[in-house]
């Protein structure tokens, strides 16, 4: 449905529109810095007297959550505000002529700020209680039901302004029912109490570790478009987007497997011993890259025929020398995840406090500097340096001097003999696929079919004698073997 509605809007109202959503939505997502942190945070210091049955405590955590949000909500709107005086300042060359940037930039802005007043605190208590299958029912019906009354609005009015006044109403509707089901499961969970001093002070330090580490996250994606939109225009944000939804729906899908794990790991942590947690982390690293490796390769090959059957117009279509930076990036992006799972398990954000705020100058820096030489392909450049030369190093650090307690020297030539497989098979399946070229749906269809089988079976050849591989066997032995007895 996002494709759809980005198609229809190209469609009716023109690219620049598309480069507009993503302006504002990169700015106050900058803005929802001041959020970053505390819903984490608080999150997190939950599990342990949800665990234990203690509702009091709970209960004031989540009074001290409300209190907290109440407080974001007003400063986010008071700089909000004040950012209106330079949004002159983001937007590079023309924008559309009918609409007013300051009235639909307050749109964004409202409905930014409307779930802090209104119950999105609560929704904590479903991730607490493991019950995300509520959150993600209810997120699916709101997001479903905004997609279809939008693309009906755009279809009957061709208006922007009335297509994008329909999501603070969704938003508050989301919240409103979220919160209905918090009552109902767990009435006995009131946002009523308040912590004491000495628990405070540890909570505040986790907000501030976990602030200082979602920094970085959103610089990596929000500055990209705004400096996008400042130096090259919107139009180029707007076609440089369309690729990055791409990407982010393969984020998307890895997110789910990582938050599925982390809960798990973070119980594996308290309870086994140092080696028996490193095991776990090269069996789960190794399923993971393999994963995120298989996903590069369908990127490279399957990119432009996508992008040309959905856009069905080469002028809306970037080089490929962009297209191999964008598979790049997600590469290089998510091949070391893995280290950020245990950090989120372990809960080792202050430790890690300084490598987000690092790689966010870095990137930024390189940003300015490169766009103005390669375009857009220095956005993706200055991504791929700071995230190699800065995260990566920073996250390996931590999680091997601090938690797991080995050198990681090991895991590091692993990690590369990984890259490099993974490279290769990229270059000899996009080979093989650029023998296909026919009408653009079967050439998805056979150029899929292609990057199901070739890679994977690559893998294998490569992969077979690894301990990591044997293990992984094992695991998927042992979960067929527990669901055929069940």
């Amino acid at each position: 449905m996002p494709f759809l509605m980005r198609t229809l809007l190209i469609y009716f109202l023109g690219i620049e529109y598309i480069g507009l959503n993503s302006l504002f939505s990169s700015v106050l997502g900058i803005l929802n810095l001041a959020e970053l942190g505390i819903g984490s945070a608080l999150t997190f210091s939950m599990y342990a007297p949800a665990a234990n049955e203690d509702k009091k405590t709970v209960s004031a955590l989540l009074n001290f959550y409300r209190q907290c949000y109440k407080t974001i909500g007003i400063i986010i709107l008071i700089i909000g505000l004040l950012l209106m005086l330079f949004l002159n300042y983001f937007i590079h060359g023309e924008y559309p002529t009918d609409i007013n940037i300051y009235l639909l930039y307050c749109i964004y802005l409202f409905n930014t700020i409307i779930s802090y007043f209104v119950f999105a605190y609560k929704g904590a208590i479903l991730t607490v209680y493991q019950r995300n299958d509520i959150k993600s029912n209810i997120a699916t019906f709101w997001q479903i039901f905004q997609y279809v009354v939008q693309i009906i609005l755009l279809l009957v009015f061709k208006n922007y302004y009335i297509y994008i006044i329909v999501s603070p109403f969704i938003t508050i509707g989301s919240n409103l029912m979220t919160a209905y089901f918090v009552d109902m499961l767990y009435p006995q969970i009131k946002c009523i109490g308040e912590i004491d001093s000495e628990a405070k002070i540890k909570l505040v330090k986790k907000i501030k570790g976990m602030f200082l580490q979602k920094i970085g996250n959103v610089v990596l994606v929000s500055a990209d478009n705004i400096v996008i939109s400042a130096f090259l225009g919107l139009s180029s944000l707007a076609l440089y987007n369309n690729y990055y939804m791409i990407v982010t729906s393969l984020f998307g899908i890895l997110v789910v497997i990582m938050n599925s794990i982390i809960p798990s790991i973070g119980n594996a942590i308290n309870i086994k011993t140092l080696n028996q947690n490193y095991d776990d982390f090269s069996k789960f690293n190794f399923i993971y890259v393999w994963i995120v490796s298989w996903f590069s390769v369908c990127l490279l090959c399957l990119y432009q025929p996508f992008m040309l059957l959905w856009m069905n117009s080469k002028s809306l279509m970037l080089p490929n020398k962009i297209v191999f930076l964008f598979v790049c990036y997600f590469f290089v992006y998510k091949w070391m995840d893995m280290n950020y799972v245990y950090q989120e398990a372990a809960g080792l954000w202050w430790e890690n406090r300084y490598v987000p705020i690092i790689a966010s100058i870095v990137n930024l820096t390189l940003n300015i500097y490169l766009v103005r030489i390669n375009g857009l392909s220095g956005v993706l450049i200055s991504s791929i340096i700071s995230i190699l030369l800065v995260y990566d190093i920073g996250y390996i650090r931590i999680i091997f001097n601090v938690l797991l307690k080995k050198d990681p020297k090991k895991y590091i030539i692993r990690q590369f003999y990984y890259a490099i497989v993974s490279i290769l098979v990229m270059c000899f399946t996009y080979k093989i696929c650029l023998f296909i070229n026919i009408n653009s749906f079967q050439e998805i269809i056979i150029k899929g079919i292609i990057c199901v089988f070739i890679p994977n079976l690559i893998f294998v050849v490569f992969y077979h004698k690894l301990p990591e591989f044997k293990k992984v066997i094992c695991l998927l032995r042992q979960i067929i073997n527990e669901s055929t007895h069940k």
